[in-house]
């Protein structure tokens, strides 16, 4: 049997083959299944998200995607992660998330900021700000500690 965290990756990769091939029945299909586990396991992603290849879930649980948010390959979220809409001021819109991120568990990220490649965001950080490349944001409100390796070193 499969995890929960490979089921909702299986169903995000089908919904994006289908829907670039036209949509249709199997789309329709798709989709059902795709809110079944939205449900199930308490993880709110509308189909329409752009997410990039290799998003991994890595506990499931209360996780909140806008669907205007932009998020790049091989990103990582833990469980109570929010992506938010902004609806006033300066950083009004949805965040957009760089390749190769880390969000940690109940972090909030709202508001049109963008978030670096290479980045980790700490557990129980909230971010209204852009973040660089290469950075580690830990707190609420979020601080930004420059990191001397990526991720993949």
């Amino acid at each position: 049997m499969k995890s929960p965290q490979e089921r909702m990756n299986y169903v995000i990769k089908r919904l994006n083959i289908t829907k670039k091939m036209g949509g249709g029945r199997r789309f329709f299909f798709w989709k059902v299944i795709w809110r079944y586990y939205q449900i199930k396991y308490l993880i709110s992603i509308p189909s329409s998200t752009k997410i990039g290849e290799n998003f991994n879930i890595v506990h499931y649980g209360n996780i909140v995607i806008n669907n205007a948010v932009i998020i790049g390959n091989n990103v990582s979220v833990a469980q109570g992660v929010t992506l938010g809409l902004a609806f006033g001021g300066k950083k009004q819109g949805c965040p957009q998330i760089g390749n190769n991120v880390y969000i940690g568990a109940n972090s909030t990220i709202v508001g049109n900021v963008v978030i670096g490649e290479n980045s980790f965001i700490a557990p129980n950080t909230f971010i209204n700000f852009d973040v660089p490349e290469n950075s580690l944001v830990i707190g609420s409100p979020g601080t930004i500690h420059k990191r001397q390796k990526t991720l993949e070193s």
